[in-house]
Order: structure tokens, then sequence, then C-alpha cells
């Protein structure tokens, strides 16, 4: 439960990576946020797949993705903002290709990667959302945001605002239910749910 970031977007050039990387590592140490940079050998095909134990309830993971790019964490209540690319040039992380090698025809996986923001302050959003589109204009061919907070399309801070209040109600709400009586509202909450 949460609202969140989605992007996704392909590089004017794949040869364009170091430069955004560069700019992005800066960036990073001005701000003082943590930041993890990829640089791959792309010549090599991702081999990173996802094992899962049914009797533990554990999931491994193997392999590598052969990603570059940089991972930063615009502050701790943040997810990750991956800037990782495959060699065409395009957005993508290790979930992304995990889920793309498991090659169930079924399961279709996002072309979108994500970041949760429901927890981060306003301005860090504000700044995040700033941030993309910097980038889009100077490195990406194409790039596309979905954001759950109406604010990358609208440019709206109470919009924003209203939505972050509004999860963070529903999250406490949610959570005080649990602990008063969690398999009681459950339960409730099945038997509302089957009426939708």
């Amino acid at each position: 439960m949460g609202l969140y970031i989605n992007y996704k977007g392909k590089l004017k050039s794949p040869s364009l990576v170091p430069e955004i990387v560069a700019e992005l590592e800066d960036i990073c140490k001005t701000m003082n946020w943590p930041y993890e940079k990829r640089d791959d050998d792309w010549t090599k095909v991702s081999d990173i797949i996802m094992r899962g134990d049914s009797r533990d309830n554990t999931l491994e993971v193997f392999g590598e993705a052969y990603l570059k790019g940089i991972v930063f964490r615009p502050m701790p209540d943040y997810d990750p903002i991956d800037m990782t690319f495959d060699k065409k040039g395009n957005l993508t992380n290790n979930h992304q290709i995990m889920w793309e090698n498991l090659k169930i025809k079924e399961l279709k996986p996002s072309t979108f990667l994500w970041s949760k923001t429901s927890f981060a302050p306003d301005y860090v959003h504000v700044g995040v959302c700033k941030l993309f589109r910097h980038l889009s204009k100077k490195y990406f061919k194409t790039f596309k945001v979905k954001d759950d907070t109406g604010f990358w399309e609208s440019n709206d801070k109470n919009l924003l605002k209203m939505n972050q209040d509004m999860m963070k109600t529903l999250v406490s709400t949610f959570s005080a239910a649990m602990e008063k009586d969690g398999v009681t509202f459950l339960e409730k909450l099945g038997i509302s749910l089957k009426g939708i």
C-alpha cells in the first residue's frame, strides 16, 4: 500500500550512460544521497533469475543483469531510484530483467520502474520530479512517468500533499484496525470486498 512514481524511458544513445552517471553522482555527492554505480559488461547476456522455496518462504536471486548506471536514494524513507540501462539504452533494473528471464507467457512484467514515495516529505517528491524532467530533456529519446500523487502531470503541490495525507491516513487507520482486532477486521474487509 502506498504511492509510487513509475517511470520508463530510452536514452538518445547508450553512449550517454557515462555522462548521466557522472551528473547524477555529482548531484548525489552534493545532496549527500547514498548511491551505487553499476558498470557491468554489456557484452554478456543477462542470466539473473529468482528461485523460491515454498517450504520456508524464501527467495534467492542468482546471476547478473549486466547493467550500467546508478542507483540512488534521496532519503531514508524513499525507495531507491534506478537509473540503470541495458546495452540498448533502455531504462531497466534487476527486478525487471529477472521477471523477463522467467519467460512465463502469463506474466507480463511492467515496463515501468518504480519508487515508493508515500512517506517522504512532499518537497522530496517535487525534487525527484524536477530531476526527472531535467534528465528526460537532456538524455532521453523517450521518457514517461505515471505519478500516483498526480504531481507529475499537474505540478500541483496541493494535490500532491492531499494524496500523501490521504495515504498516510489510510495506512494508519489500517494499522490501528489490525492492531486492535486484526482477524475480525480482515474478515469484514473480505466481506465488503466481495460486494464490489
